[in-house]
């Protein structure tokens, strides 16, 4: 925690040429030992002995200092020192400043050497210099890479759904990044080098018939690869295997440079060392925690980590595989896969966004490729979530959420992403909203925002103006119906404003069908499940009221669909499933009372 320094420091001196072994200035404490032995008189102006103490508190100052100048957040912990720089001003003529000794207390060895950017290697530049060429056909890869675990699924169905890339439990073969090429799809999975700079000549079949062959010579070969996944670094010994592949890859002239990521396994912080990305993981489904408590979550991970690291987010799309054999034992039945409902899905990619992710993976363990309706009711649920989140990834990627606003009623909480001249909400809702019930309007109150910016709520069915009024302590902004996919954006940039509603019209056509369909699956299983319930408990949580309100809806919704009316669909469809939910909601209250 000090480091000291000793210097000649003939700052005041400009008539003086300083020479080690022979110029005698400064005091004889502080002297080189040829130079304090010298029979000459010494000047004690030159001689000086600076101390850098109590290093943790300057920090903090620092920090305090930054935070409060640029509005920045400023991480001080496992802060290190890696310049020191003498700032000596001379006066007129040549000054010669040599420094004698340097100690420094307390540093620790450094084993590899630093790396660049850890996510540089999605930009353009890894931690191995500039990346090799990559397929035309690819472009760029993805800001916030949306990635789903591959189950066998076609990769064209993997695309459609709205995923940048797939990840692999074994390295790709051929076949498969000629099909990410010509789909468009990126490829995360584990080096096929192993520990070893050749690749290995034979690979384990998986259930879907995944095998592996020669890298190859050429890196176009694996031009799709978008990151490396390392192999279990729960222990010592895993780690030091995790450093062995590293090592390969960073020496192997056959793969591009890719970043490397891995799973903490209980070891953020000798993960967050050597991997370039973290993938936190928040087991939302089957757990009662909403998307404020998930980002709280996300972030307490967050701080386990070394400062700085970059970290992807795990999201499940269906209740655990240990759940879903708990639940079959108990009904005596075989077990199914539960997907969680669309609204799900939305709270916690809401609830991840606070952890400033730089990419999701959505972990599946049961393929997307089927035709019964609770997988068709799973993969509409993830199409309509990335539809939402596309909307999101310019904002996630130019400006990071700096706090919640202030809103009504309570449950409600809005991320807030501020740019220059815009900021854009997106609610943190901890259940359906249920506005007949709350007494009011909803309401949200910016901090911040310029007097003359005109308020939208977005949603997949276009953009709706909404009142912003100028109040004390900011500018606040009301709506009567808040839907569960909805963004609040306030921005006095009337070309930011076009761009949006030009994609979201783009997608508007395609959410109406999926929101339609959507109902209609929804309908179809509340139809199953309502009469398995006891007669007092449907009347307590107002199911078949819920149920026929969702019916009617599900009519509308078909009646704007002829009449051409794309937003209407959208916003009844919506509506329906809202009704659905709050159902859901009340449901799982009774049966926790009980």
């Amino acid at each position: 925690d000090v480091a000291k320094l000793v210097d000649f420091g003939l700052v005041h001196r400009t008539d003086v040429e300083v020479e080690r072994s022979t110029t005698i200035v400064g005091t004889p404490l502080c002297m080189a030992p040829e130079q304090a032995s010298a029979p000459h008189t010494v000047d004690g102006r030159g001689w000086q002995r600076v101390t850098l103490s109590q290093l943790p508190a300057e920090l903090t100052r620092m920090a305090r200092v930054a935070n409060a100048q640029h509005n920045v957040e400023v991480d001080v912990r496992e802060a290190v020192v890696t310049q020191l720089v003498l700032v000596a001003p001379g006066g007129v003529g040549t000054t010669a400043l040599l420094v004698d000794q340097i100690e420094m207390h307390g540093p620790l060895p450094v084993r590899r050497a630093p790396r660049d950017t850890p996510l540089a290697g999605l930009s353009g530049a890894g931690r191995r210099g500039p990346r090799q060429s990559t397929a035309a056909s690819l472009g760029s890869p993805p800001v916030v890479p949306r990635i789903l675990q591959w189950q066998g699924e076609p990769f064209s169905l993997v695309k459609q759904l709205g995923f940048d890339a797939v990840l692999l439990s074994k390295p790709a073969t051929a076949e498969q990044r000629q099909l990410a090429r010509r789909t468009g799809l990126w490829i995360v999975c584990p080096s096929p080098l192993g520990t070893s700079l050749e690749p290995s000549a034979t690979r384990p079949e998986t259930s879907h018939q995944q095998t592996s062959d020669s890298p190859g010579t050429d890196q176009d070969a694996w031009s799709p690869l978008l990151a490396s996944v390392l192999g279990g670094c729960g222990s010592e010994h895993e780690l030091r295997q995790a450093d062995q592949q590293l090592t390969c890859l960073d020496c192997s002239p056959r793969l591009p440079k890719r970043p490397a990521v891995a799973w903490p396994a209980g070891n953020p912080r000798g993960v967050s060392r050597l991997a370039d990305v973290v993938v936190l993981e928040c087991p939302l489904a089957g757990a009662d925690l909403g998307p404020a408590e998930a980002a709280a979550w996300l972030n307490r991970q967050q701080r386990l980590a070394r400062p700085g690291a970059q970290f992807w987010v795990s999201i499940d799309t269906h209740l655990p595989v240990q759940q879903v054999a708990q639940l079959a034992t108990l009904e005596n039945s075989r077990g199914r896969i539960v997907a969680p409902s669309l609204h799900d899905f939305i709270h916690w990619t809401s609830g991840a966004l606070a952890a400033q992710p730089t990419g999701m993976v959505f972990l599946s363990d049961a393929s997307l490729a089927g035709d019964d309706a609770e997988t068709r009711r799973r993969a509409i649920a993830l199409q309509l979530t990335n539809l939402r989140l596309e909307l999101l990834e310019p904002r996630m990627a130019s400006s990071k959420p700096v706090g919640t606003d202030r809103s009504s009623p309570a449950g409600l909480s809005p991320l807030v992403f501020k740019t220059e001249r815009s900021h854009l909400l997106a609610p943190l809702i901890s259940t359906p909203l249920d506005t007949s019930a709350n007494g009011g309007p909803i309401a949200f109150l910016s901090a911040g925002a310029s007097e003359s910016v005109e308020a939208y709520q977005l949603t997949l069915a276009g953009a709706e103006r909404l009142r912003a009024q100028r109040v004390t302590g900011g500018v606040r902004i009301t709506t009567e119906h808040l839907p569960a996919e909805a963004l609040i954006l306030l921005t006095q940039d009337g070309v930011a404003f076009s761009r949006v509603e030009r994609r979201l019209r783009q997608h508007a056509t395609q959410a109406a069908a999926l929101y339609r369909e959507l109902l209609v699956l929804e309908l179809a299983a509340a139809a199953e499940a309502i009469p398995q319930l006891a007669v007092e408990l449907r009347q307590a949580v107002r199911a078949d009221e819920a149920y026929q309100r969702a019916v009617l809806l599900r009519r509308e919704a078909d009646q704007r669909h002829a009449a051409g009316d794309v937003a209407g669909v959208c916003t009844r469809a919506e509506q329906g499933l809202a009704e659905l939910d709050q159902a859901e909601v009340r449901l799982g209250a009774a049966l926790l009372e009980q």
